[in-house]
C-alpha cells in the first residue's frame, strides 16, 4: 500500500486530493442538511422522478464513455481512477467524522458509510496490488536494444527467443570523414 500511495503522490498532490475531498464532503453535507433527496422524491410524481433519475444516470454513463473513463480501469498505472478512489475514501472519512461530532448519523448513514469505506478500501487494495506487480515487472525488464559497439566488443547477452534490435542513437565515437 505504501508503494501505491508513493506512486499516486508522484502524479497527484495531496492538496489536490484533499481539495476535492473537502468539496465532495461539503456538497454531501449541503444535500443532507437541505434534505434534497426526500424533497425531490416527494415534489414530483413517481413516473417523473424515475424518468429524471434515469436521465441523470444515462448522462453520467455517456459522459464516462465520452471521456474513456471505463478504459482507465484497464490501465495498470496511476491515473484519474486512483485520485477518485482516494477522494471518495477521504470524503467518507471526513463525512463520518464530522457527522459523529454533530451526532447526526442515522443508522442508514452508518451502514452506507461503512459499505462505501469497505468497497473503496477493497478497490484501492486491488488497484495497489496490480500497480505493485507492474512496478516489479518493469524492474525485471531487460531491453533487447543493443548498440553496435556493444556487439563489436562482445558486451551483450542474447535472450532465448528474443530478437536482437540495434539502437540508432548518435554517438561521438562514430567514424566521420
Amino acid at each position: 500500500m505504501r508503494i501505491y500511495l508513493d506512486e499516486v503522490k508522484k502524479y497527484y498532490s495531496w492538496v489536490f486530493i484533499f481539495k476535492y475531498a473537502m468539496l465532495l464532503t461539503s456538497a454531501l453535507f449541503i444535500i443532507d442538511i437541505l434534505n434534497f433527496p426526500t424533497k425531490f422524491l416527494l415534489a414530483y410524481d413517481m413516473k417523473i422522478t424515475v424518468i429524471l433519475i434515469m436521465l441523470v444516470f444515462l448522462f453520467f454513463i455517456l459522459t464516462a464513455v465520452e471521456f474513456h473513463f471505463f478504459d482507465a480501469f484497464k490501465i495498470v498505472s496511476i491515473n484519474i481512477i486512483d485520485a477518485i478512489y482516494l477522494v471518495i475514501l477521504l470524503s467518507s472519512i471526513l463525512y463520518s467524522s464530522i457527522s459523529l461530532i454533530y451526532a447526526s448519523l442515522s443508522p442508514y448513514k452508518i451502514v452506507s458509510l461503512i459499505l462505501m469505506l469497505i468497497i473503496v478500501i477493497e478497490l484501492i487494495r486491488i488497484r495497489s496490488g496490480g500497480i505493485k506487480k507492474a512496478i516489479e515487472t518493469v524492474g525485471e525488464y531487460k531491453s533487447n536494444v543493443i548498440d553496435l559497439k556493444d556487439i563489436y566488443n562482445g558486451k551483450f547477452s542474447m535472450i532465448e527467443g528474443q530478437p536482437i534490435m540495434l539502437g540508432e542513437k548518435e554517438v561521438d565515437y562514430d567514424c566521420n570523414r
